[in-house]
């Protein structure tokens, strides 16, 4: 074995991670360029890229499902309950929290 190279098992780590990486990061980038920048904040978009790097492309799929129905009723209450007032900003980060925990749940007793 070379000093230099990894293993050859690792390989396949790492692609999972990067690929979730990707996912995670470019998924909710084009939701704050199709929204002009009022969707979802940068540090959103962070963390989510690092939580695609841990969890993985099957993780990421479950963090988002998860964090968005979480989300959809509690966000659809505050703007009926604000309706006459200018709009609000909801930080997404709480609900993504939410949908790790779901995705480490799923990681435990599902793999």
């Amino acid at each position: 074995m070379d000093c230099g190279q990894p293993p050859l098992w690792l390989w396949p780590i790492f692609a999972k991670s990067l690929i979730g990486a990707l996912l995670g990061f470019s998924i909710p980038l084009a939701a704050a360029m199709v929204t002009g920048g009022t969707g979802m904040g940068g540090g959103d978009i962070k963390f989510c890229g690092v939580l695609g790097l841990i969890y993985g492309p099957f993780g990421m799929s479950i963090v988002f499902l998860v964090s968005a129905v979480c989300a959809m009723p509690i966000i659809l209450m505050i703007r009926r309950i604000y309706r006459d007032r200018r709009p609000l900003s909801i930080p997404f980060l709480p609900f993504l929290a939410c949908g790790c925990s779901a995705a480490t749940l799923a990681e435990l007793f599902l793999h």
